[in-house]
């Protein structure tokens, strides 16, 4: 038994097909205009007999299966995608069920998967071109109107930062301050440059360690997840553990905050917990 599964980021696309819970082939492309990205996903994933698939994509996006609409991409700063229903296009083209969440939220169930039940609850926060977050709770993805945007959580400045948020909505929220996007704007410079400079993961770890804080009080997790390109910085966590200690000053004292290098952790799957959460978003491995 076949099945397909879609990561929809803002900057490339993943897809992949399963068979018998394993990864047997995958393609990566670009994330361009939506037909340019998304033929060639869907002329490589339409070449198996898929029995449905799995599709986690950027937002925000409505997810009510009520609304007319369902699968809309909406106020997304990639003008060309706004406005774009990814679930309808991939529903026609593929001719197959087709399951959709947030990219994030799917890393969110691909970890919840990976942890193999000792963990029910889960916060899955992914750091990257922007911040999005996916929560699970008691081992579903957590959804109430609309799907969590947590990326746009208010933050408190550092008292020295006079650097202009890069979210076009919002000067204080943790995208703005603490995204990839604002790493880039901030120093000019490349990824590999950035990893020395301690200051840059002190401000890091200063708006990420506020935000856990935030999300930990909202959701109780098990554990809390930081995935995307700007987590695969070796000083990041410890940053973030550091501020979330200073934050909670003492306050939560349960058992599976006891160790912090046990609940501020990164994806046990790692840069495929979005693609094995959507296989098992698409009904795989049941």
């Amino acid at each position: 038994m076949y099945y397909g599964a879609i990561e929809a980021g803002g900057t490339k696309f993943r897809a992949a097909v399963y068979r018998n819970g394993e990864k047997i082939k995958e393609m990566t492309i670009a994330t361009r205009d939506p037909e340019t990205t998304l033929e060639p996903v869907a002329c490589f994933l339409g070449s198996y007999p898929l029995k449905a698939v799995g599709l986690g994509a950027f937002g925000p996006i409505i997810l009510d299966e009520n609304d007319p609409d369902y699968g809309l991409i909406t106020e997304t700063p990639k003008e060309k995608w706004r406005q774009f229903n990814i679930y309808r296009y991939c529903a026609e083209r593929l001719r197959v069920p087709v399951y959709l969440d947030t990219d994030v939220g799917v890393a969110a169930l691909g970890e919840y998967f990976a942890a193999g039940g000792t963990a029910q609850n889960i916060v899955y926060v992914t750091v990257g071109t922007g911040i999005g977050i996916g929560v699970i709770v008691d081992g579903k993805i957590f959804r109430g109107a609309h799907h969590p945007e947590l990326g746009h959580l208010q933050v408190i400045r550092r008292d020295n930062d006079r650097h202009p948020s890069v979210c076009p909505y919002h000067d204080n929220c943790l995208e703005g301050l603490a995204s990839g996007r604002s790493l880039t704007d901030r120093y000019q410079m490349t990824p590999e440059e950035l990893a020395s400079v301690d200051d840059v993961w002190e401000l890091e770890g200063y708006y990420l360690g506020q935000a856990l804080f935030a999300y930990t009080l909202a959701f109780a997790p098990d554990k809390i997840v930081v995935g995307g390109g700007v987590a695969d910085q070796e000083n990041l966590l410890p940053k973030t553990r550091k501020y979330f200690d200073l934050v909670n000053n003492g306050y939560y004292r349960y058992r599976r905050m006891s160790d912090l290098e046990s609940y501020i952790v990164l994806p046990l799957r790692g840069k495929d917990a979005g693609l094995y959460g959507a296989y098992r978003l698409a009904g795989g491995g049941e």
